[in-house]
């Protein structure tokens, strides 16, 4: 089961239907929290932090994390590629 869990790596949702009428499928992906720390360059305990109200760090716009079973969560790559952008164009403003 541990490894099944580890393995997912991604599904496939239907999107809407294209201009053309063209049914296309959109690849999402489901990130573990070593892939989590290497986009973000955050430490484990700091992403955590952003996830904890009670922590100073606390980060309302950071993308929670989906429980996948057992012990196991993830991260919706798109979710957190749009909180990595939101950040880099926060500090051009």
């Amino acid at each position: 089961m541990h490894n099944q869990i580890n393995s997912l790596k991604s599904f496939n949702t239907e999107s809407p239907l294209s201009a053309c009428g063209e049914v296309r499928y959109r690849h999402k992906s489901v990130l573990r929290l070593p892939e989590v720390i290497s986009r973000t360059g955050l430490s484990r305990s700091t992403v955590y932090n952003k996830l904890d109200k009670k922590s100073p760090n606390y980060d309302p716009s950071f993308p929670r994390q989906a429980k996948l079973g057992g012990r196991a969560v993830g991260w919706d790559e798109e979710e957190l590629d749009l909180w990595i952008r939101s950040q880099l164009s926060a500090r051009h403003h």
